[in-house]
Protein backbone atom coordinates (compact mmCIF):
# COMPACT_ATOMS: atom_id res chain seq x y z
CA UNK A 1 0.00 0.00 0.00
CA UNK A 2 2.89 2.37 0.81
CA UNK A 3 4.43 1.87 -2.63
CA UNK A 4 1.13 2.67 -4.33
CA UNK A 5 0.86 5.92 -2.37
CA UNK A 6 4.45 6.86 -3.26
CA UNK A 7 3.83 6.12 -6.95
CA UNK A 8 0.67 8.21 -6.93
CA UNK A 9 2.43 11.06 -5.15
CA UNK A 10 5.30 10.98 -7.65
CA UNK A 11 2.85 10.94 -10.57
CA UNK A 12 1.06 13.99 -9.17
CA UNK A 13 4.37 15.80 -8.71
CA UNK A 14 5.34 15.01 -12.31
CA UNK A 15 1.97 16.25 -13.58
CA UNK A 16 2.37 19.45 -11.58
CA UNK A 17 5.90 19.99 -12.90
CA UNK A 18 4.77 19.38 -16.47
CA UNK A 19 1.85 21.76 -16.05
CA UNK A 20 4.11 24.48 -14.64
CA UNK A 21 6.61 23.97 -17.45
CA UNK A 22 3.84 24.30 -20.05
CA UNK A 23 2.55 27.44 -18.33
CA UNK A 24 6.06 28.93 -18.30
CA UNK A 25 6.65 28.12 -21.97
CA UNK A 26 3.27 29.60 -22.93
CA UNK A 27 4.10 32.76 -20.98
CA UNK A 28 7.46 33.03 -22.77
CA UNK A 29 5.69 32.57 -26.09
CA UNK A 30 3.22 35.32 -25.15
CA UNK A 31 6.12 37.65 -24.32
CA UNK A 32 7.66 36.87 -27.72
CA UNK A 33 4.36 37.78 -29.36
CA UNK A 34 4.21 40.99 -27.34
CA UNK A 35 7.77 41.82 -28.39
CA UNK A 36 6.81 41.22 -32.03
CA UNK A 37 3.87 43.60 -31.64
CA UNK A 38 6.03 46.24 -29.97
CA UNK A 39 8.86 45.69 -32.43
CA UNK A 40 6.54 46.35 -35.33
CA UNK A 41 5.28 49.56 -33.71
CA UNK A 42 8.85 50.61 -32.93
CA UNK A 43 10.18 49.79 -36.40
CA UNK A 44 12.63 47.15 -35.16
CA UNK A 45 14.14 44.54 -37.46
CA UNK A 46 13.84 40.82 -36.71
CA UNK A 47 17.11 40.59 -34.80
CA UNK A 48 16.32 43.60 -32.62
CA UNK A 49 12.82 42.24 -32.00
CA UNK A 50 14.25 38.86 -30.92
CA UNK A 51 16.69 40.61 -28.59
CA UNK A 52 13.79 42.63 -27.18
CA UNK A 53 11.81 39.41 -26.62
CA UNK A 54 14.77 37.85 -24.78
CA UNK A 55 15.00 40.95 -22.61
CA UNK A 56 11.31 40.74 -21.68
CA UNK A 57 11.64 37.02 -20.90
CA UNK A 58 14.73 37.65 -18.76
CA UNK A 59 12.93 40.37 -16.82
CA UNK A 60 10.02 38.00 -16.25
CA UNK A 61 12.32 35.22 -15.03
CA UNK A 62 14.00 37.72 -12.69
CA UNK A 63 10.62 38.28 -11.05
CA UNK A 64 9.21 41.35 -12.76
CA UNK A 65 5.43 41.20 -12.86
CA UNK A 66 3.48 41.39 -16.10
CA UNK A 67 2.18 44.86 -15.20
CA UNK A 68 5.76 46.11 -14.94
CA UNK A 69 6.66 44.54 -18.28
CA UNK A 70 3.63 46.07 -19.96
CA UNK A 71 4.53 49.48 -18.59
CA UNK A 72 8.07 49.05 -19.93
CA UNK A 73 6.74 48.10 -23.36
CA UNK A 74 4.43 51.13 -23.31
CA UNK A 75 7.39 53.37 -22.44
CA UNK A 76 9.48 51.82 -25.22
CA UNK A 77 6.69 52.42 -27.72
CA UNK A 78 6.24 55.98 -26.43
CA UNK A 79 9.96 56.63 -26.95
CA UNK A 80 9.24 56.18 -30.66
CA UNK A 81 6.60 58.96 -30.49
CA UNK A 82 3.83 56.39 -30.63
CA UNK A 83 1.26 56.00 -27.90
CA UNK A 84 -0.77 53.15 -26.53
CA UNK A 85 -2.90 53.45 -23.43
CA UNK A 86 -2.73 50.99 -20.56
CA UNK A 87 -6.04 49.30 -21.35
CA UNK A 88 -5.07 48.71 -24.98
CA UNK A 89 -1.68 47.36 -23.88
CA UNK A 90 -3.42 44.99 -21.46
CA UNK A 91 -5.78 43.85 -24.23
CA UNK A 92 -2.87 43.23 -26.61
CA UNK A 93 -1.08 41.14 -23.99
CA UNK A 94 -4.31 39.27 -23.26
CA UNK A 95 -4.52 38.31 -26.92
CA UNK A 96 -0.86 37.25 -26.85
CA UNK A 97 -1.51 35.05 -23.81
CA UNK A 98 -4.62 33.50 -25.39
CA UNK A 99 -2.79 32.80 -28.64
CA UNK A 100 0.17 31.25 -26.83
CA UNK A 101 -2.12 29.06 -24.72
CA UNK A 102 -3.99 27.91 -27.82
CA UNK A 103 -0.71 27.02 -29.53
CA UNK A 104 0.33 24.99 -26.48
CA UNK A 105 -2.97 23.09 -26.51
CA UNK A 106 -2.62 22.42 -30.24
CA UNK A 107 0.81 20.84 -29.79
CA UNK A 108 -0.30 18.39 -27.11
Amino acid sequence: MGRLFEDRERAEELLFARSEEARFLAHCNALRKLAAYAGERRGLDMQATETYAETLISLSVEGHRDAELLEQVRADIAARNDTIDASEMTAVFGRCLASAAEEMRATR
